[in-house]
C-alpha cells in the first residue's frame, strides 16, 4: 500500500512508444490543468473552498471521479477529519475491488 498523495498518475509498458508517451503526457497535463484551482486552494489551506471545487469538478468531469475523491480524502486528512477521509478512501477501495465497476461516487 502506498501513500495516497504519491500514487502514480499513469503507466507505460515497455518498449515505450513515442506516440503513446506523448498522448499520456498530454492527458496528464490536461488533468493537471483541470485540478489546478483545487490544488491552489489546498496550498492556501482553504479547505471548504477546495471541497466545493472538488464537487464542481466531479460534476463537470465525472471521468476524474477517482482522482477527485482521492483529493477530497487528502483534504479531510489535512483537516484531521480522519473518519471522513477513511470513508472516502474506503469507497474508492471498494469500487476498485469490483471488476467492471464504473466509479460514480457522489
Amino acid at each position: 500500500m502506498g501513500s495516497p498523495e504519491l500514487s502514480a498518475d499513469g503507466y507505460l509498458a515497455k518498449p515505450y512508444d513515442q506516440l503513446k508517451l506523448r498522448a499520456q503526457l498530454e492527458k496528464q497535463l490536461r488533468i493537471k490543468r483541470c485540478i489546478a484551482q483545487v490544488e491552489a486552494l489546498r496550498d492556501r489551506r482553504e479547505w471548504e473552498q477546495a471541497l466545493a471545487e472538488c464537487e464542481k469538478l466531479h460534476k463537470q468531469f465525472p471521468a476524474l471521479g477517482v482522482l477527485i475523491f482521492r483529493i477530497k480524502g487528502l483534504i479531510y486528512l489535512e483537516q484531521q477529519q480522519y473518519q471522513k477521509a477513511l470513508a472516502v478512501f474506503e469507497r474508492i477501495r471498494q469500487a476498485h475491488d469490483k471488476p467492471g465497476f464504473v466509479l460514480r461516487l457522489g
